[in-house]
């Protein structure tokens, strides 16, 4: 018996068959996984390196995994990165979109951006702030920016207008604007073509920038200005009106001094004149008196008397003219300043007063070491003068006290000759310095010319003399010399 064994192998043959397709298939899915693994692992080693190279991060979803599984190979690849770039470029370009509008919304300065056909694409919030109208106002009516125009620049707008395309010569303009409240409002205007990566012209942005303020400032500086310039020209007209005023006073200043100068030399020669008349008729009278007393001794007492008069009177009226004369000169004097020892002054002073009066006994107290700058023989002067006062008016006292010696008075420092004799009354005070005044009869010898004589040179070392005094109590002088 024979067994057939064909359709056995026929059977063998296609699970044979059946166990190399699942082979291949097995293997087609281990490619295909192996693949998208690949790939999965290729993206994100990419999207590493973009981010480091090119500083952009790149967000997988799930669905950018899936891609290359379904494609599979380098194709997928390619296609996930497209995808996954083109979803990132877009969230990029909504961010810029949002920060630019935020920017813009909370900007000062009104901004729009116009398309070719003058339809407004967007109108920032700041325009209400910069002209009274709100954006709306704008989206609706893009002509208002004309409206909005002060008449007086409304050419200077139109002018500007005409290059509103993408060859348009763009420039910064400033004109005024009428708001919406009627107030005038000074605006600064610029704006520039927008145009895409290819040159396309897609319009215009442009920003109004309220610069009210500025220019405010700017007017108040030049009427400043004109008001500085207007007042240096006046002051300028003063100055050259005073210089001639003032060459003028130097002219009749110059005049004047040329008249003193002669009128002193006239006073000199006159001062010499009186002094060599006046003198020789003195000398012979008093000759004469002499004569009288010594050739005629049966001359009453009465008469010998009436001579010793005229003699004194001829003694005193030399004194006088000798006083005059000094006084005409220290007006005239010119002052050679130097550091001046007043307390040696003052001691000679008193010692030549000792001996013309030996029999005195007066306590004398001068302070050492007082000094200043000045005039050496008119401050001599000031000091024989107060001090020979001081002598004659103590001395009906036996305790008489002449003292020199330095003070303060409200913070400056004064000289100061004090006595204790005769003193005298205040109310008379101002009299002491002037000439031929005297407050005292003719018990005390005097032209009363001397006191006069210290403030006149006292005077003229730029200082100041006063007196101080009471009956029978004494006097007190105080003098300083100015600054010196």
């Amino acid at each position: 018996m024979q067994v057939s064994l064909l359709p056995s192998c026929r059977y063998c043959e296609q699970n044979a068959a059946i166990g190399s397709d699942m082979r291949e298939g097995n293997a087609k899915i281990l490619r295909t996984g192996a693949l998208a693994v690949a790939g999965a692992v290729s993206l994100i080693l990419f999207s590493m390196l973009q981010k480091k190279i090119m500083g952009v991060e790149i967000t997988f979803t799930p669905r950018a995994l899936v891609v290359p599984i379904f494609f599979g190979g380098s194709s997928g690849l390619l296609i996930g990165i497209w995808q996954e770039r083109l979803r990132t470029a877009m969230r990029l370009l909504a961010a810029s979109e949002e920060r630019y509008r935020t920017v813009t919304d909370f900007a000062s300065d009104f901004t729009f951006l116009m398309t070719p056909d003058k339809t407004l694409r967007y109108v920032s919030p700041s325009a209400q702030r910069v002209t009274g109208y709100d954006a709306s106002e704008f989206a609706a009516n893009p002509g208002l920016f004309d409206t909005i125009m002060h008449p007086e620049d409304a050419g200077i707008w139109q002018e500007h207008r005409k290059h509103h395309n993408e060859h348009g010569d763009f420039k910064e303009i400033h004109a005024r604007i009428v708001a919406k409240n009627g107030e005038i409002r000074w605006i600064k205007h610029v704006c520039r073509p927008v145009v895409n990566e290819q040159g396309e012209y897609l319009g215009t942005r442009g920003s109004y920038s309220d610069i009210s303020d500025i220019i405010r400032a700017q007017q108040e500086i030049v009427a400043l200005n004109q008001t500085l310039e207007a007042k240096v020209a006046e002051r300028t007209a003063s100055l050259e009106e005073a210089t001639y005023e003032l060459t003028v006073l130097n002219e009749n200043l110059q005049a004047q001094r040329n008249a003193l100068e002669r009128a002193n030399q006239e006073l000199e020669a006159f001062s010499y004149s009186v002094s060599h008349d006046l003198r020789a008729p003195l000398r012979h009278i008093n000759s004469y008196s002499n004569l009288l007393v010594d050739n005629f001794a049966s001359l009453s007492e009465e008469g010998q008397a009436y001579v010793q008069r005229i003699c004194r009177a001829t003694h005193r009226m030399e004194g006088l003219i000798d006083a005059l004369l000094q006084f005409s000169r220290v007006a005239r004097a010119q002052i050679v300043a130097e550091e001046v020892d007043l307390s040696g002054l003052a001691q000679t002073a008193l010692s030549m007063l000792s001996e013309s009066d030996p029999e005195r006994s007066v306590s004398i107290r001068i302070a050492e070491g007082l000094r200043a700058r000045g005039d050496r023989r008119l401050l001599e002067i000031v000091l024989q003068n107060l001090l020979g006062n001081a002598w004659k008016y103590t001395v009906k006292r036996e305790d008489a006290l002449i003292a020199f010696d330095r003070t303060q008075i409200d913070g400056r420092s004064w000289f100061l000759v004090r006595d204790n004799g005769t003193g005298f009354d205040m109310k008379y005070a101002e009299k002491l310095f002037q000439p031929f005044q005297r407050l005292h009869g003719q018990e005390y010898d005097g032209t009363g010319i001397g006191l006069a004589t210290v403030k006149r040179i006292i005077e003229r070392h730029g200082g100041e003399i006063r007196a101080e005094g009471r009956i029978d109590a004494g006097a007190s002088f105080f003098f300083h010399l100015g600054n010196n």
